[in-house]
């Protein structure tokens, strides 16, 4: 039996959701719920479509990736939060991870990890 996905892309550049979309797209049994580029739009988004995981960037207009992962989390049932951003900073890893982030990876040094760790969130 297998076992499908749906995802939630979160970040501040339409490129970086359209080529994660795209990526994403390659991985069997992985849907893509829906992409956002806003604190408000994910928020939202992530309420009405329940993804199973969500690719949150920390860098969005009117907030930050922080305050998308407080709401998210507490929308039962709460989805796989994978923090992908370009400014992996010990203190962000760190705060990411106290705010509830189940993962946390540089975009530029562990894309590759990110999509290992969804391959495997579907077994």
């Amino acid at each position: 039996m297998d076992i499908s996905m749906t995802v939630l892309i979160v970040d501040d550049s339409p490129q970086v959701r359209h080529s994660l979309a795209r990526l994403l797209g390659t991985l069997r049994d992985v849907t893509v719920a829906g992409e956002a580029g806003s604190v408000w739009e994910a928020i939202e988004m992530a309420a009405r479509t329940k993804p199973d995981a969500v690719i949150l960037d920390i860098r969005l207009p009117g907030g930050d990736g922080f305050e998308v992962l407080r709401a998210i989390k507490k929308q039962p049932p709460a989805p796989v939060v994978l923090m992908l951003t370009n400014y992996a900073s010990e203190p962000n890893r760190q705060k990411s991870l106290q705010e509830g982030a189940d993962y946390f990876f540089d975009k530029s040094t562990e894309f590759e990890n990110m999509l290992e760790i969804l391959k495997a969130a579907r077994r």
